[in-house]
């Protein structure tokens, strides 16, 4: 199946071997909460959204419960972190210095228990793409516009409606495990 973004950006080919192997280890700890943050090219919003959430997690004391992580739709795989981005996370204590940007793969959103999307258009090319993912990809209310090429106060503004929406998504995700009997 070719996967190609319907924004009209053609999506780049699996990740790489390094993080293949990353993502095989973590997959095999069982009875894990597995959390996948998309968003266009990886380098935003999504890895913020996942030091967010980890965040999130280590305040509720829930990190052993969840594996987290963080890719694209049209990534370019092995790009660091958006320098305001990373500017930015460092100002609530957060490091994005060591992000490497990761394609979106349908086998890798396939396997997990939770896909966030940043925006409804993302939101509608994976129901579509994988109509099996039902239930399991979420958007926040109105989306998270990308701040790339924005500044300082832009990306400060979209890590503040980040951190709103993964508290809340964080909390919903473990009261769905919990009804099912999984936490």
């Amino acid at each position: 199946m070719r996967w190609t973004y319907t924004q009209g950006i053609p999506g780049t080919p699996p990740r790489d071997e390094q993080q293949m192997l990353h993502w095989e280890g973590q997959r095999g700890e069982q009875g894990k909460l597995k959390i996948m943050f998309i968003c266009t090219g990886n380098t935003c919003r999504s890895p913020m959204a996942k030091a967010l959430m980890e965040r999130a997690a280590r305040d509720l004391k829930v990190q052993d419960k969840i594996i987290c992580d963080s890719a694209g739709l049209a990534a370019a795989p092995g790009r660091g972190a958006n320098e305001t981005a990373i500017l930015a996370a460092q100002e609530l204590g957060m490091d994005l210095t060591g992000h490497c940007a990761k394609q979106a793969t349908p086998q890798m959103l396939l396997e997990m228990d939770a896909v966030a999307v940043m925006t409804p258009d993302q939101y509608a090319f994976l129901k579509e793409h994988l109509p099996q993912m039902e239930g399991k990809i979420y958007l926040p209310e109105k989306g998270i516009p990308d701040p790339s090429g924005g500044t300082l106060e832009d990306y400060r503004r979209c890590l503040d409606r980040l951190n709103r929406w993964v508290r809340k998504l964080l909390l919903e995700l473990l009261e769905k495990e919990k009804g099912q009997g999984n936490v």
